[in-house]
């Protein structure tokens, strides 16, 4: 018989939203004003989900990483960034490529 105290979705994935939160709350208005300048009002409301998704009680870690992966998308694909936002592209990216490779297992 099943306990139905059982979670479905292992720890490692509550942790790896949390991550992603703790992310967003250090760096948040930088990497929002990254996507704004390379995506424009499509690269805000692609953050704002992402923000919308781990402000809920139990965030969805599914969830939370396509959303994250969306963003990361968007900064891979920029062309032409001015030229004093390319450290931060590179740096946004090195940290949203690191969470997105962490397992959820």
């Amino acid at each position: 018989m099943k306990d139905i105290r059982e979670n479905p979705v292992p720890e490692a994935a509550h942790i790896f939203a949390y991550e992603v939160g703790k992310f967003c709350t250090r760096h948040g208005t930088g990497l929002c004003e990254l996507v704004e300048i390379i995506h424009g009002d499509a690269g805000v409301d692609a953050y704002c989900d992402l923000l919308g998704e781990l402000c809920q009680k139990f965030p969805d870690p599914i969830v939370v990483k396509g959303r994250l992966l969306n963003i990361l998308r968007a900064l891979e694909e920029a062309r032409d960034v001015p030229l004093a936002f390319s450290d931060a592209l590179r740096w946004n990216g090195a940290k949203l490529s690191d969470l997105a490779a962490r397992e959820m297992r």
